[in-house]
This record gives C-alpha cells, sequence and structure tokens, in this order.
C-alpha cells in the first residue's frame, strides 16, 4: 500500500486550495437571505388583468414578465425593502416597496393606470383650437389639378446616359448546314 500513500501526499498540496474555495463560496453563498414576491397586475380602466407585464426589482438583475392571467413571480429577491417595478406600453409605470422576509412568500398585487389618467372623474379637459378652412376652385382648376401633363406621359422611363450604358444584345448565329 505505499503507492496510495505516496500518490495521496502529493495531491494533497494542491488539493488544500480547492477545497478552500468550495468552503468559502458555500459561506458566501448562505449569507444574504432571499424570499420571494409574487401578485398580480390590474388594470382598472378595462377591468383586466393585464399580460406581458415586465417587472423587476430595483438594484438586482431579477426580472420577470405576467403571464396571461397577469399572474408573477420573482425568486431569490434579497431580504428586507424591495423596490418592485411593474412596466407596460400604454400604462402608466409603477414603482412600489414591499418587504421581504428571508425564505418566505409575499403576496404582492400591482394596479396599472393608464398613461394620463386622472383620479377625479369631474375633470374638465380643454383640447387645442382646432381651425379647419376651405379654399374654393372652379372646375377647371380642379381639372387642371387633379389631371397629370401631357409631358409625363411621354416621358421615358430611362434616361439617353443610362441607355448608353446598357449592354448591346448578342447577336443569334444562323445555324450550320450539315456538313456533305
Amino acid at each position: 500500500m505505499p503507492a496510495p500513500t505516496f500518490v495521496s501526499r502529493a495531491l494533497l498540496p494542491l488539493l488544500r486550495p480547492i477545497l478552500l474555495l468550495v468552503g468559502l463560496a458555500g459561506l458566501l453563498r448562505a449569507e444574504t437571505p432571499t424570499g420571494t414576491v409574487e401578485g398580480r397586475v390590474f388594470n382598472p380602466a378595462k377591468g383586466q388583468y393585464v399580460e406581458r407585464v415586465r417587472l423587476t426589482v430595483t438594484g438586482t438583475t431579477l426580472e420577470t414578465f405576467t403571464d396571461a392571467d397577469g399572474n408573477y413571480r420573482l425568486a431569490a429577491v434579497p431580504a428586507g425593502p424591495a423596490k418592485v417595478q411593474a412596466f407596460f406600453t400604454g400604462l402608466a409605470p409603477s414603482t412600489t416597496t414591499v418587504t421581504v422576509r428571508a425564505n418566505q412568500t409575499v403576496q404582492h398585487d400591482l394596479t396599472m393606470a393608464p398613461l394620463g389618467a386622472k383620479t377625479d372623474d369631474s375633470a374638465v379637459v380643454k383640447l387645442a383650437k382646432f381651425v379647419v378652412s376651405t379654399q374654393e376652385m372652379d372646375s377647371a382648376a380642379l381639372a387642371a389639378r387633379a389631371a397629370p401633363s401631357r409631358s409625363t406621359w411621354c416621358r421615358s422611363t430611362t434616361s439617353p446616359a443610362s441607355r448608353s450604358r446598357t449592354r448591346p444584345r448578342p447577336r443569334r448565329r444562323a445555324p450550320r448546314s450539315p456538313a456533305r
């Protein structure tokens, strides 16, 4: 059995740093407790849950999208207060804060309003000035304006310069008569 002892003694200095790194990686992973945030996104203007809303957690790379029923789930969110941002084209972006507890799931439903939506239904909206002007024309002026001129009917589609650059057609050779 001396051969295995020699091999293990030779490999021991190489294995120590590897085992140390594996142990440190496990400790670093255990330091940051995480939790899960899940919920639904609702659009009150349409009375429906919204599909394909982009949800992110500020300060992390976590990102997800809602499903067809408006459900979402963000896993591995760092424990503590987290800012959840929601974005969907046509709706006002939403940023809310949720408290995440380690190894727990937090239910966090969101409501997204249309862009420029006001909470007061009695608000008056003033539109910009809209002006319509007319110009009278007789039938001859209208016909002249609508009909193409004669010069456009006779115009060639190629210019003389481009015609000179075209290749000449190859000449056809007459078939040879059979030799006698």
